[in-house]
């Protein structure tokens, strides 16, 4: 094996972990990117209540006597 085929393995080698790690991240992107509207989506509902316990806190306090 001479020098030159040594030098064309390691770049194939190479070549096929860089491909393989930028798909992984292209991958984990996608799905943090997914993971992230989902928090979003939960964070807003859960906004919603808080303003409904909030406007049913006001209203009893309307109708209650202290």
């Amino acid at each position: 094996m001479s020098v030159d085929e040594v030098w064309v393995a390691l770049f194939g080698l190479l070549a096929t972990v860089v491909a393989q790690i930028v798909g992984l991240a292209y991958w984990l992107g996608k799905k943090f990117a997914t993971i992230d509207k989902r928090f979003e989506e939960v964070d807003m509902r859960f906004q919603a209540v808080e303003r409904q316990i909030a406007d049913l806190r006001a209203e009893m306090d309307k109708r209650l006597p202290r």
